[in-house]
């Protein structure tokens, strides 16, 4: 039977008081769960491409394939198609007036919005995208 992974993502829009350093500070001092959350760089692709990292990252956990032991990680890894993004991490800049704030835990993402004065400014529909050169062998 194929694996499927739940699929209650939660995506917004965001900006914040905090700075991007800080913002990421936050996220990365996060303890290791099997949720994930991510502070995300905005642009114009990344609604397809939360959905396809997010999709290839639960796989490739569940087939005990994964290069990282966190799972935010390993995702990072398939969004900016990036095998060494533990290294190269501090080379994303991000803006703390526009950015994505992404998790699988709608809890976790209100419990660090609320901590990190973030404000949701729009919502973001996660769907993966089949047709893509997102998927890393």
């Amino acid at each position: 039977m194929p694996y499927v992974p739940k699929w209650d993502l939660f995506a917004y829009v965001c900006s914040s008081e905090a700075s991007a350093d800080e913002l990421i500070g936050a996220a990365t001092a996060m303890p290791n769960s099997k949720g994930v959350l991510l502070v995300l760089r905005h642009d114009d692709g990344i609604a397809k491409r939360i959905g396809s990292a997010y999709l290839n990252m639960m796989v490739r956990f569940n087939d005990r394939m994964n290069k990282y032991k966190k799972r935010n990680m390993e995702m990072m890894m398939f969004l900016y198609v990036d095998p060494e993004i533990g290294r190269n991490a501090n080379a994303i800049k991000l803006d703390n007036k526009k950015f994505i704030l992404f998790s699988d835990s709608k809890t976790m993402l209100n419990g660090f919005a609320k901590a990190n004065r973030i404000r949701k400014l729009q919502a973001v529909k996660v769907i993966p995208e089949f047709e893509s050169d997102y998927s890393m062998q």
